[in-house]
């Protein structure tokens, strides 16, 4: 009986990153890492100002303008005080407005870390039980990576340099992106990433053989899954630090997909029929996938 052809629906489990938001959150100088950490939440301050008070404000929000004006002790008759409302209202807008499926970052004491998460509902709710974060406005967060700073690209040195509450760094997407996940879709792109962990100087004939063989197989994928995607238009992204990712990128990018879970034993995320043509990869190109995990556990690639 001939196997059927690929449905793309087997490759559900893989993000598709349909233009989300991402964001720089402040954590009182690191002090509320590990809370919102742990706790799987990002909070802001300003408890006077409620969750209704939010959700209720119409038009140029003035009524919520003058209770931070009373609450805070500011001036709000001067222009500089008009200015430290509004920036306050500002920050618990966008709090508000955050979406389900937005990234977040937030940074550790001295932002020698930096967490990686992902916005998991559509609205603030309130908790004043923590005792280490007195802040009750929450926004649940899946918290997916921690990393160190001195691992990550030098953009994130910018982005953590950011003062306010809450900065919008979505033109540093792509950078986060490649932190947040192994495998995914975006923008008509399959992304695959490939983690260089060895911490000393990278062998190039080892890096270029890793390609090569890899190459081989994508070869062989894109064959017996009948994508007829443009191997040869495969691109490389290369972090020249080490450790550092690399990324490949093509065009719709199912081959990439089944590479990846063929190089990290993962085809059993797959529907059988899928299982049979992987396994049909894996036999015919056995000699190149037996090369290409001995150069990734050389360089330490993940």
């Amino acid at each position: 009986m001939p196997i059927p052809t690929f449905n793309k629906e087997s490759l559900s489990f893989i993000p598709e990153l349909t233009n989300p938001n991402y964001w720089f959150v402040r954590t009182d100088g690191g002090l509320y890492f590990d809370s919102f950490v742990e706790g799987g939440y990002i909070a802001i301050n300003w408890n006077s100002i409620t969750k209704a008070d939010i959700l209720s404000m119409g038009g140029s929000g003035e009524a919520i303008k003058n209770k931070i004006a009373l609450t805070e002790k500011i001036d709000n008759s001067v222009k500089q005080g008009k200015m430290q409302v509004t920036g306050i209202l500002s920050k618990l807008v966008r709090f508000k407005e955050l979406n389900k499926g937005d990234t977040i970052i937030i940074p550790s004491h001295n932002s020698s870390r930096l967490a990686f998460g992902v916005i998991e509902d559509n609205e603030i709710y309130n908790d004043g039980n923590d005792v280490i974060c007195p802040y009750i406005k929450r926004r649940k967060v899946n918290w997916v990576a921690i990393k160190n700073m001195q691992d990550l690209d030098p953009v994130f040195f910018q982005i953590k340099n950011s003062r306010h509450a809450i900065s919008d760094i979505k033109r540093h997407s792509k950078y986060i992106d490649i932190v947040t996940n192994k495998m995914f879709f975006k923008n008509g792109y399959g992304h695959l990433v490939l983690n260089v962990k060895s911490p000393g100087d990278i062998n190039l004939q080892d890096l270029l053989g890793v390609f090569e063989d890899i190459l081989i197989v994508a070869k062989k994928i894109n064959e017996v899954f009948e994508f007829e995607e443009e191997i040869e238009e495969c691109s490389i992204k290369i972090n020249i630090q080490s450790p550092g990712p690399a990324m490949l990128k093509l065009v719709n990018g199912s081959t990439l997909a089944i590479l990846g879970l063929i190089l990290f034993s993962s085809c059993n995320k797959l529907p059988i029929s899928e299982q049979k043509k992987s396994d049909v990869v894996i036999t015919s190109c056995s000699d190149s996938l037996n090369r290409a995990h001995e150069r990734m556990r050389r360089l330490g690639i993940e």
